[in-house]
């Protein structure tokens, strides 16, 4: 059975919401002590039992308005993010629909393609061919010296 001693938390807060500095900013220091215990009940009944006794619900409450508070701020800034990314995409599709689809025709350059595919394939054909020669020239030329 785990049990756990008492844990001191004392943090001062300070939170940047917004991008370019457009936002706000939240600051909030406090401190809480609590002791929970891993008796017979769940992990947070024994939390919230020991905070009751310690006046620490207050720091609960203060806790989960500035989290609250904070969620708001965020669902607000989506809010407002969502609606610009309407517009945004509103603006998007008429210009498209202005602009019209772009097909581009690419069948002049299959010509070109099927030419340099043949002379590739020529090429790679005729370079084995090429260095037989040279080797058989070599040989040649050889033979002559030592005769």
């Amino acid at each position: 059975m785990p049990s756990y001693g008492a844990l001191l938390v004392s943090s001062p807060v300070s939170i940047y919401a917004g991008a370019r500095g457009s936002g706000s900013r939240i600051s909030k220091s406090c401190s809480t002590s609590f002791r929970g215990g891993m008796g017979s009940g769940d992990l947070s009944v024994g939390m919230a039992g020991d905070l009751a006794g310690m006046g620490g619900i207050q720091n609960e409450k203060e806790t989960m308005q500035s989290l609250n508070d904070l969620l708001a701020s965020y669902l607000d800034r989506m809010r407002s993010l969502e609606t610009k990314n309407q517009k945004l995409e509103s603006k998007i599709r008429e210009h498209l629909e202005k602009k019209g689809p772009q097909v581009r025709d690419w069948s002049h350059y299959f010509k070109t393609i099927e030419d340099l595919r043949a002379q590739n394939f020529a090429n790679t054909v005729d370079n084995p061919r090429i260095v037989l020669q040279i080797d058989n020239a070599r040989l040649a030329a050889d033979d002559f010296r030592i005769k």
